[in-house]
């Protein structure tokens, strides 16, 4: 587009010059007066009159305005196949913890770097690989990192700049207001898919993983918040009626003690419900099992390959501002040098 413009910025520019210098040629009168009655003796080779000079400068205008109409010619065909674009299948939605606490230790290694190789896995994993995958993180509020996207590169770069926070003003462990983000960003995907009838993915089989290591603990400022405050309970309900499975990935060990085994049994009951399943981490990090747990849709559907011709064109407009500057000069050398007004 730049080189486009430059070149019919030329084209004008040399059009006017042409003006400029035909109207300066055809009212220059001589500077000597000359009588009619003096014989001069002109040599036949260069008996050209005013009229071919005047074609060539026509021949030139001529030129330039067929190259400011660009014409252009196809050369030749190129192909475009389009193949292997997935067109429907699953959609996951990762939410992180990361309040203050995922940066303590398990097993030497701290938490939220458990979880971010957990999550990693997941997205690297040869069956999510023509899945959409979205990444969103939690604490205080809730944040999306990325929403749903099969650029699972693009993906793993944000997962790696993922930190817990540092500030006791934006600590928690949101569990319900993360969950309720999510699902209505799940909702209003579907809503405007619909509403466009175009949609380029069509979405059968939706879930969410939560990563945490503890249970619901809004900050204690929040308390009147109506969202921010809402139950884990609330949340995982509003999934269901959704059609949304949630799944609970519980990455510290203390989790599985008899002191939240009342709270888990309460919360693997509503997660169940969704279709999801709540783990609590072990002696490895159960990332195979949630694999093998979810079910995966089958069958996804993909555009058939094939080959689309389309025609390259080349334009014209450099051949006639050539020819168009090539008579153009060769009409100032003659108006010049042979066709004089003066002796």
């Amino acid at each position: 587009m730049f080189f486009a413009a430059i070149k019919y910025t030329l084209a004008l520019v040399v059009f006017f010059l042409f003006l400029y210098f035909f109207i300066k040629t055809r009212t220059t009168k001589p500077a000597l007066p000359v009588s009619s009655r003096l014989p001069f003796t002109i040599p036949s080779w260069v008996m050209v009159r005013e009229w071919h000079v005047a074609a060539f400068f026509f021949i030139a205008l001529f030129f330039m305005l067929i190259a400011l109409a660009n014409p252009q010619w196809s050369t030749q065909e190129s192909a475009i196949t389009k193949s292997d674009i997935p067109r429907e299948g699953s959609a996951f939605f990762l939410l992180i913890d990361v309040s203050s606490s995922m940066e303590e230790k398990v097993s030497d290694v701290k938490k939220i770097d458990l979880t971010k190789q957990a999550a990693q896995e997941f997205i690297e994993g040869s069956d999510h690989a023509r899945d959409l995958i979205g990444l969103a993180t939690f604490a205080r509020a809730c944040s999306v990192v990325s929403p749903l996207t099969l650029d699972h590169n693009a993906l793993l770069q944000k997962l790696g700049g993922v930190t817990p926070v540092t500030s006791e003003n934006v600590d928690g462990t949101s569990i319900g207001y993360a969950l309720f983000k999510t699902i209505n960003l799940f909702i209003a995907t579907k809503y405007y898919a619909e509403k466009e009838q175009k949609s380029l993915f069509s979405i059968h089989n939706a879930a969410i993983i939560i990563f945490t290591d503890a249970l619901q603990s809004p900050h204690p400022h929040d308390k009147d918040h109506p969202f921010r405050f809402i139950r884990t309970e609330s949340a995982l309900q509003y999934a269901k009626q959704n059609g949304l499975r949630v799944y609970v990935i519980e990455v510290d060990p203390i989790m599985n003690s008899a002191q939240f085994r009342q709270e888990n049994d309460r919360l693997r009951q509503y997660v169940a419900e969704t279709g999801g399943e709540l783990f609590i981490a072990q002696d490895n990090f159960p990332v195979t099992k949630i694999l093998e747990s979810i079910e995966k849709e089958q069958g996804v559907t993909y555009l058939e390959a094939r080959v689309q011709k389309k025609p390259v064109y080349e334009s014209f407009a450099p051949v006639c501002l050539a020819f168009a500057c090539l008579f153009f000069g060769v009409a100032v050398l003659l108006e010049t040098l042979v066709v004089r007004q003066v002796p």
